[in-house]
């Protein structure tokens, strides 16, 4: 038993294998003819359309494939039960008789005839429901495809129809045409779309209503009557008197378009009536409605949208329409965008756009003034006053920027006559930093006009940082107390110039920059070591120098060649200290000062843009005591005092 099922098994197996083969072998079936419509007409039940053999109600277009016409061929066309039309068939002509594959084969004219229950129209047209087609294809061109029209200019709609209406094709076996069905028409009652282009600004005043748009889908689905279409609005607003408003005809039938009169107001002015006019459309009409206008209770309206409810005896495609929004006269500030880096001490920084932004249009009042106020250790760079982002801003109508005073710590700029919601984004402005300055920058917004609020513009960031690794103890009254290498380092690369600002302190001649550490009063530093540690950073190490300030500070300094390209660091090294008795006890602290200092001419007085730690002063050092240093021989360090 198992022998022979797995031969039984063998041999089905066997058989699918041959089937698979002949299955390509298989003759492909012959193109079949298409039947297709321009368009689906919109009709409504018991209603005749154009009857005028003049008019076309729907086209349909028949293709007989290439090579598949051969002799006449005849195709019964039917309507559903009950619709009739008049059909006219139209032959295409040739587009060009010489070129293979253009030249259309069917004989001109085609002939079509009326097979059914003969119908009388209300015109001279007798109407079928049946119609049988036939081509005869012209001699010799076999091998070009078929194609024409069937034009029916007229077409009965039963009352009662519903859904669609599908016109059937039937063929003999072995003829040209194929079998098939096309939808000429769609059965409804029908809706109007009612639309608006745009949703304007109303205030406590009201305003105006962008155009409202009344499109039919099919003749007859605006309904008679008072009340065909009503836009009623909520609580708080009223329609102004539409009397004198009437619609535009856009297309389709101009005896439903409202004229004046034809547009009234009911339930205390909130509802908007618009006519339709009696026995309907004879083709689907499109007309346009302007100069509507609302009135706002402010004691009652809420701010937001304000939106309609749509009603009436004609049927509509939305329920709601937004008509407008309301708002209050207001104005708001804010950032557009992240704040900027500046860096203190230096000239010319930009900050970030600042957005002045009106609710409705006039907020901001004409003839009155915008202030704009730094703080943070900033004033206003005059060479980089706001100008207006113009891919941001909208119906800007700002005058230029200028300052107030003398100080540049304040600025204003004067409205001009509305043109819109104003919308202005202000860009590229620039500040002179502090060298003290340190956090935020904000812009405070005032003036006359209405604008009020603070804005973030911009983060202080420091040019160079002071470091050592451990602060020495030293004692007043001594000479000779070794401090820590020191180390000034560059935040960004280029922070520190070749060129001294206004007013920098230097102990050298001429333009050249320099990079200087300043010890308090009564601290009187030796002669320093000053290398680049790291980054390209060029120094003048022959420069190296000691000055001394006005009030008695003592400085050392290098002069700087070349600024860097990457962040570099210099090092301060062999410094020692004679410390006056006087001196308290406490933290010594030095400044950087010299060319990182671009703003001093703006901010006298302020020269430092770092500080750091480097001692502390202990107990004030006895008079008996005497300094001291220790050496080893061979060994290239030494101490001063306790301190390598």
């Amino acid at each position: 038993m198992k022998k022979r099922s797995r031969k039984l098994i063998s041999v089905l197996l066997t058989l699918a294998m041959l089937a698979t083969l002949l299955l390509p072998m298989a003759t492909p079936a012959a193109a079949a003819s298409t039947y297709a419509v321009n368009t689906v007409q919109l009709v409504t039940p018991g209603t005749w359309y154009n009857d005028n053999p003049a008019q076309t109600f729907v086209r349909l277009a028949v293709e007989i494939p290439a090579g598949t016409l051969v002799g006449t061929s005849t195709v019964r066309m039917t309507l559903p039960a009950d619709y009739y039309t008049n059909a006219v068939a139209l032959a295409v002509p040739d587009v060009d008789a010489g070129s293979a594959g253009v030249q259309n084969q069917v004989d001109t004219p085609v002939t079509v005839t009326g097979a059914g229950a003969v119908k009388v129209s209300p015109g001279v047209n007798n109407t079928y429901r049946e119609w049988d087609i036939a081509v005869t294809p012209r001699v010799g061109s076999e091998a070009y495809k078929g194609l024409f029209y069937v034009d029916f200019n007229c077409f009965y709609v039963p009352a009662g129809a519903t859904g669609d209406a599908k016109v059937t094709f039937e063929a003999a076996p072995g003829s040209s045409f194929s079998n098939g069905q096309v939808t000429v028409a769609s059965v409804g009652s029908g809706y109007v779309d009612v639309a608006i282009d745009e949703v304007n600004t109303l205030t406590s005043a009201g305003g105006a209503v962008a155009t409202i748009r009344v499109k039919e889908d099919r003749a007859g689905a605006l309904k008679a009557g008072a009340n065909s279409i009503k836009i009623k609005l909520p609580n708080g607003y009223t329609w102004a008197n539409p009397a004198l408003i009437a619609g535009v005809r856009v297309w389709g039938d101009a005896a439903v378009v409202p004229g004046a009169g034809d547009i009234t107001r009911a339930d205390s002015d909130r509802t908007l009536c618009i006519s339709g006019l009696a026995g309907g459309s004879t083709s689907a009409a499109y007309y346009t409605i302007t100069g509507l206008t609302i009135n706002t209770d402010e004691s009652v309206a809420k701010f937001g949208d304000v939106v309609a409810t749509i009603s009436g005896d004609s049927s509509t495609k939305v329920s709601s329409l937004t008509v407008g929004t309301y708002k209050d006269f207001s104005v708001s500030v804010s950032a557009f965008g992240e704040p900027k880096s500046v860096t203190a001490g230096k000239t010319g920084g930009e900050i970030g756009k600042i957005m002045i932004k009106e609710g409705v249009a006039g907020s901001l009042v004409a003839g009155r003034t915008v202030t704009l106020t730094l703080t943070g250790g900033a004033k206003w760079n005059v060479a980089g006053m706001p100008v207006q982002d113009t891919l941001n801003s909208e119906n800007y109508n700002l005058g230029a920027f200028a300052p107030v005073g003398t100080d540049n710590v304040m600025i204003k700029s004067n409205v001009g006559a509305s043109v819109g919601t104003l919308k202005a984004v202000l860009e590229k402005a620039t500040i002179d930093v502090s060298a003290a300055a340190s956090g935020d920058i904000k812009v405070i917004v005032g003036g006359t006009a209405g604008a009020t609020g603070e804005v973030l513009v911009a983060k202080v960031t420091r040019p160079v940082t002071v470091k050592v690794d451990k602060p020495a103890n030293v004692v007043a009254g001594a000479a000779g107390q070794a401090l820590p290498d020191i180390i000034v380092e560059e935040t960004a690369k280029g922070m520190i110039l070749t060129t001294n600002a206004a007013g920098a302190f230097t102990p050298f001649t001429g333009t050249a920059g320099g990079l200087y550490l300043e010890f308090p009063a009564g601290m009187f530093p030796s002669l320093p070591n000053v290398e680049v540690v790291e980054g390209d950073l060029v120094i003048d190490k022959a420069s190296i120098a000691r000055g001394v300030t006005a009030d008695g500070r003592w400085t050392v300094g290098v002069t700087v060649r070349s600024t860097s390209s990457v962040p570099s660091k210099v090092k301060f090294s062999g410094i020692t200290l004679r410390i006056d008795r006087d001196v308290a006890e406490g933290p010594v602290g030095v400044a950087v000062k010299g060319n990182l200092v671009q703003s001093t001419g703006v901010f006298p007085g302020f020269t430092a843009v770092a500080s750091g730690v480097v001692a502390n002063v202990v107990t004030p050092a006895s008079t008996d005591v005497r300094a001291s240093a220790s050496f080893v021989i061979g060994d290239s360090k030494y101490k001063v005092g306790g301190v390598e």
